[in-house]
């Protein structure tokens, strides 16, 4: 039996063969955490894996979601300046795992991000792609001092603390939830025994079990398309995530620019270095998660630079507009081509 699983408008599980004899498997689509969950699952204990992925999707909503009222992230952007907030175990491991990328990147990689991702109408209460008209130079201006870990903000990893040091500084953990969750339901495969499975958070894939799945990488600015394959990537317990610009974004009603919501902190503007998608293939889904969105921040050579600095990195698949013409470019832990 073939089957086409559609993960994001860029990345493809090509042709799933998924063997019903003799094993069960479960099939499921929730809206949660602000993305749309795909979960499919083959083995003796795929119901009860199931079951567990959802309860620990709910935990991690209540910690780190920005439009639930009483989660702790919440808790922490509605906080008083010098407010101590006691972090959970879930908040406290991403906020430390996001701090060395943040520092490794120079703010490149910034979890404070959250007061410009509002102001250019991309939080989740805002977000459409309904024309709208760009904030002023003199809003972003002092909306990015609201802007940068460090200064925004006073971190105790040891004693699981945060306080604010700015009125208004808010932290969004969006850029590492959906990795974080891959990969915990992939420990949660793993505990079942779980013979294959793809688990889609959001567009953030984990695969999992005994098969070799093939994943096309799409082209970004063309209508879904299976035929428009650009890159196919052989993976087996593996994550993939893609960063791009063709998800959330809008057009100016003023000016007709087009804007998306990958936020540059030191411009406090879309980012705009060409890049138009970010693929990255790691055995970690949030250091995916983490190195998509600061390689497509970066651009091409500071991305590749990086890459170059951390392990654990299977490959990268980079996508470049120059004028008209579409770039690839890959990378692979000492090969460029």
């Amino acid at each position: 039996m073939k089957k086409v699983l559609v993960a994001t408008c860029l990345i493809l599980v090509l042709a799933l063969s998924l063997t019903m004899t003799g094993c069960a498997s479960v099939q499921s689509i929730k809206n949660m955490i602000g993305t749309t969950i795909r979960l499919n699952i083959e083995g003796i204990d795929a119901k009860r894996a199931e079951k567990d992925i959802y309860s620990m999707i709910e935990d991690v909503e209540r910690s780190v979601s920005t439009s639930l009222d009483g989660s702790l992230v919440s808790k922490i952007n509605n906080a008083k300046v010098g407010e101590v907030i006691q972090l959970d175990n879930i908040t406290n491991t991403l906020i430390s795992s996001t701090y060395e990328y943040y520092k490794l990147t120079q703010g490149s990689f910034d979890i404070s991000i959250f007061p410009l991702v509002d102001l250019w109408g991309f939080s989740p209460n805002k977000v459409s792609h309904t024309s709208k008209e760009a904030p002023s130079a003199e809003l972003i201006q002092k909306t990015q001092q609201l802007v940068g870990f460090d200064r925004a903000f006073v971190y105790d990893s040891k004693n699981k603390t945060i306080s604010k040091k700015i009125e208004g500084a808010k932290l969004d953990l969006g850029a590492v939830a959906k990795g974080y969750i891959a990969d915990l339901a992939n420990d949660i495969l793993l505990k079942y025994n779980i013979k294959r499975a793809i688990i889609d958070i959001g567009g953030t894939l984990y695969l999992n079990g005994d098969k070799i799945f093939r994943v096309g990488v799409r082209n970004p600015r063309i209508r879904p398309n299976t035929e428009d394959i650009l890159r196919v990537i052989m993976c087996q317990n593996i994550a993939v995530s893609t960063s791009g610009d063709y998800e959330r974004f809008y057009f100016d009603k003023v000016t007709g620019e087009r804007y998306h919501h990958i936020i540059d902190p030191s411009t406090g503007r879309p980012t705009n270095n060409g890049i138009v998608s970010v693929t990255i293939v790691s055995k970690s889904a949030m250091l995916a998660d983490i190195m998509s969105t600061s390689v497509f921040v970066l651009g091409v050579n500071k991305g590749i630079e990086l890459l170059k600095n951390v392990d654990n990195i299977d490959k990268a698949i980079i996508m470049t507009i120059e004028g008209e013409e579409l770039i690839i470019k890959e990378y692979k832990k000492g090969v460029e081509f």
